[in-house]
């Protein structure tokens, strides 16, 4: 993802304007009717401490071995093809048969847990698998909306409790979202019907065409990122929009729920989900919600589904405030740096409702797999701290997995870090850190000499990593990328600080590194092989520098 994107997604507000109590657990309480469940604070009064429902100061990290039985799949790891499982109460990392030569983008699971669908980027197509991989089945869908050559990535899932039984829903452009019907049998591929719309918007609104921010979909309701064109301005936000008819209607312009209050810039918002019930709603706030709610980040928030016949609420300062069902904020050991830095997103709910799975990404060297338990805030890690297994959209099921996944984890293990049965992803140009790879050590001041190199053409930038990757910092090239077939050499005179957020971090660290990102797809990148020394010329200690507040 491009740095201009992260840092855009970064930018919060502050202010929170309530101390009510807590209304009783919410997946476990059907919404008949959206009535506040909290109550204003007297806008004039003393500032007051965060609400009950914000989980901050408590964030447990506990054992995966204490996990109930179950799944998880992801797509997307390690820069190579292949969909990815393991059980939940120990990483036993297997690879479903089938999909090795297949390029997962973002994964969903089946109530059940004997389907999953995910959307394959090497040939553009929806893929539906059993875990175990028998049935690989390519879904029939109109893709030729989506401008594939601009990175748009249809996000897909299965639309749960629907009016016609089982269908899956997918972006088929950025205005119109469909669904097709599937009939799953026991022991044969599954067969399809027909395909329907279910929204369809006009030139000045649209969904928001990625795997991270496009829609998802539970009976009559559909969430997600919503862009709306005013003016020839791009405004980018939360939106909720409502099926007519019990959902069986189709969706337009008219029925994108409403807020109090105009959105005058990008308040963004991404990761978003929603419960398989669809009462709730999940999200990364961005500029929703006041100061007790994370904005870099850091955890999400949960909020019931805003039907297009609600009332119009303030998104700044009520519709979290009043309505808010939880606040959950990251373990205390993830939340220095920001989105760029240490990045949960990825958000999707477990079959029970009681968990959400997730990823950590940005530079943060422990890139993983979590699943979060959203009432007690009690955070699993799934995969381990030192596997740096990146990934889009991870999916667990919650459940008896011996007739699921039947003796796989035997049959087609994982060697972590092995690629010997993965092929090349034509897509990828292969970008490669030549120097700097070896422990040196450099004074501020001096020369720092970067050489990259590439398999094909590609569009990059360059990156000084600090603090083992905690921040990372754009060098300054002749243009905002490069392309390693032409530009394989470059040099950098090292500053004494960098910018960063609000402030500046000191370079001087032990653990310093070049990377090298595509400018249009994140998975595309190289790090130095060693990290290097960055020193005060002055005969202060190295140091790591400031941490950045949260």
């Amino acid at each position: 993802m491009p740095i201009i994107l992260y840092i855009g997604l970064c930018i919060g507000l502050c202010g929170w304007i309530n101390c009510a109590e807590p209304p009783e657990s919410g997946i476990k309480r059907m919404i008949t009717s959206l009535e506040p469940t909290h109550q204003s604070a007297d806008m004039e009064s003393a500032t007051c401490e965060c609400p009950n429902y914000m989980r901050k100061d408590t964030a447990p990290l506990r054992p995966q071995s204490t996990l109930p039985s179950g799944y998880f799949l992801f797509g997307g790891a390690l820069k190579r093809g292949g969909l990815f499982g393991s059980r939940l109460s120990r990483f036993v990392p297997f690879l479903v048969p089938g999909t090795g030569g297949d390029y997962p983008v973002g994964v969903e699971i089946g109530d059940e847990g004997t389907w999953a669908v995910y959307f394959e980027n090497k040939c553009k197509q929806i893929i539906l698998i059993r875990p175990d991989g028998r049935h690989r089945t390519v879904v029939p869908a109109r893709l030729d909306g989506l401008a594939f050559d601009r990175g748009e990535r249809p996000r897909v899932g299965f639309l749960r409790d629907g009016p016609l039984n089982t269908e899956i829903f997918y972006l088929s452009s950025a205005h119109e979202l469909r669904a097709v019907r599937v009939q799953f049998k026991e022991d044969a591929p599954p067969t399809f019907g027909n395909d329907r719309r279910l929204a369809l918007l006009d030139n000045n609104w649209a969904f928001h065409p990625g795997v991270v921010f496009g829609p998802c979909v539970v009976g009559d309701r559909i969430f997600g990122q919503l862009v709306r064109h005013d003016g020839g301005i791009r405004v980018d936000y939360t939106g909720f929009v409502t099926l007519p008819n019990g959902g069986t209607g189709l969706a337009s312009a008219d029925n994108i729920y409403t807020y109090s209050v105009p959105i005058p810039t990008s308040a963004a918002g991404c990761a978003h989900a929603l419960s398989h019930d669809g009462a709730y709603a999940v999200a990364n706030a961005n500029k929703f919600g006041g100061s007790c709610v994370p904005k870099r980040h850091n955890g999400f928030y949960m909020v019931p589904f805003f039907t297009d016949s609600h009332p119009p609420v303030d998104p700044y300062s009520e519709m979290i405030e009043l309505y808010g069902e939880s606040i959950n904020w990251c373990p205390h050991e993830y939340r220095y740096g920001g989105c760029g830095v240490v990045d949960w997103m990825g958000w999707g709910f477990t079959n029970d409702n009681r968990y959400l799975t997730g990823r950590l990404g940005g530079r943060d060297p422990t890139n993983g797999i979590w699943l979060c338990e959203w009432e007690p805030n009690a955070w699993y890690p799934l995969t381990p701290r030192d596997s740096h297994i990146e990934t889009c959209r991870p999916a667990a099921f919650i459940g008896p997995i011996e007739e699921i996944l039947g003796d796989i984890e035997t049959t087609s293990p994982v060697k972590h870090k092995s690629n010997s049965f993965v092929p090349i992803d034509p897509c990828d140009p292969g970008y490669e850190i030549i120097q700097p790879n070896t422990r040196d050590t450099l004074i501020v001041g001096d020369t720092l000499l970067v050489k990259v190199r590439s398999r094909r053409a590609g569009n990059a930038t360059l990156y000084l990593t600090l603090q083992g990757g905690r921040y990372r910092y754009r060098l300054p090239t002749n243009g905002s990328t490069i392309n390693p077939l032409i530009d394989s050499v470059h040099t950098f005179v090292v500053p004494d600080s960098v910018h960063c957020y609000d402030g500046s971090i000191s370079t001087v660290s032990n653990y310093c590194g070049v990377m090298i990102q595509d400018y249009a797809d994140c998975e595309f990148y190289d790090h130095s092989d060693e990290s290097f020394v960055i020193a005060s010329p002055s005969p202060l200690q190295v140091y790591g520098g400031p941490r950045i507040p949260y």
